[in-house]
């Protein structure tokens, strides 16, 4: 919950970087921190890092692949 305001209070990078820590540790909150880590990397300008994030999403069975894959098909692939 933190990382989220963290994210929407304008520090997008520590709010990724809290839920990637979150995601590495089993628990079931681990495919909802890649999500908002996701969008996180997005809103801090680092879409690069979002993709990586948004396929390991899309490759998998899970609540965030439709909407992943979306936001693949979205960003351009310059978008670094």
């Amino acid at each position: 919950y933190a990382s989220i305001v963290e994210m929407e209070a304008g520090d997008p990078m520590l709010a990724a970087d809290r839920l990637i820590s979150l995601s590495e540790t089993e628990n079931i909150y681990q495919t909802a921190a890649l999500w908002y880590a996701g969008l996180a990397y997005l809103k801090g300008k680092a879409p690069g890092k979002a993709r990586d994030l948004f396929r390991q999403l899309a490759a998998t069975d899970n609540s965030y692949q439709a909407r992943a894959t979306e936001i693949l098909q979205e960003l351009r692939p310059e978008e670094e």
